[in-house]
């Protein structure tokens, strides 16, 4: 728990870094992403939102590139 919130502290320092609420419509378009490719929770959230703000998704995990028709997906070896 200490462990996560400290990381929370700091990522919330990185000026790059937006926090945006998640408002119904969104939360939808996740779940459609989710249902579609195969993701659950917080995975269909970062790929609804690597399509919604039309970026690279970078990742480590393989799960990803199952939206690589609707997103560029990196993998951490790509960069």
């Amino acid at each position: 728990h200490r462990g996560a919130l400290n990381f929370r502290k700091n990522i919330e320092r990185c000026p790059h870094i937006a926090w945006e609420d998640i408002d119904r419509s969104f939360a939808s378009d996740a779940s459609h992403v989710g249902w579609s490719h195969g993701l659950r929770g917080i995975d269909a959230l970062v790929a609804a939102t690597a399509i919604y703000y039309d970026v690279p998704l970078l990742t480590s995990d393989k799960e990803f590139f199952r939206v690589k028709d609707v997103v560029r997906v990196l993998s951490l070896n790509d960069i």
